[in-house]
């Protein structure tokens, strides 16, 4: 027997303002050493940086992390996260919004602050380029002398960038 295939419309891989796609996605993950964060200034977590290239301007990034954390002792303290962006080697800023803490998420430790905790940290972005962009992942303690570590040899840590056609 044969078979016969209608169709009322044919549409090829583009967003139409109703249907959008994942175009690509890259990620870094892997069982790394912890770091110890012991500053209030934001630092660059080692490891947890991804490089893309949009192959659309219109396209909006969502970018993704994963990391452990704990604070070197059981005292009050916060972890705060961001991400930092460079567009074609113009130098990295800061996404969060301008705010008192300029962070776009800060973590309070579980009832024992010493154990450990997982941090996720997800943000929408809309660079408007297809020149090669690099998002980092920053990290900062609040106050205190206890120090965040974070990242941890046992467990895996992760982040990801994907490209949505709009």
């Amino acid at each position: 027997t044969m078979s016969t295939l209608r169709v009322d419309n044919l549409r090829g891989q583009t967003a139409d303002g109703n249907h959008r796609y994942l175009i690509q996605l890259k990620n870094v993950q892997g069982q790394f050493s912890y770091q110890e964060v012991t500053t209030t200034s934001y630092v660059e977590v080692t490891n947890m940086n991804v490089t893309i290239t949009p192959k659309f301007a219109s396209s909006k990034i969502k970018i993704s992390s994963q990391v452990s954390w704990w604070l070197t002792s059981d005292a009050n303290n916060y972890m705060f996260l961001t991400y930092y962006r460079d567009i074609g080697g113009g130098g990295y800023s800061n996404l969060a919004d301008d705010t008192t803490y300029d962070a776009m998420q800060f973590y309070a430790p579980s009832k024992n602050a010493s154990l450990n905790n997982c941090a996720i940290l997800n943000f929408i972005d809309s660079p408007s380029t297809t020149e090669e962009v690099t998002y980092k992942l920053y990290c900062r303690k609040y106050d205190g002398t206890n120090h965040v570590r974070l990242k941890y040899a046992q467990t895996v840590s992760l982040m990801t960038v994907e490209e949505i056609a709009q």
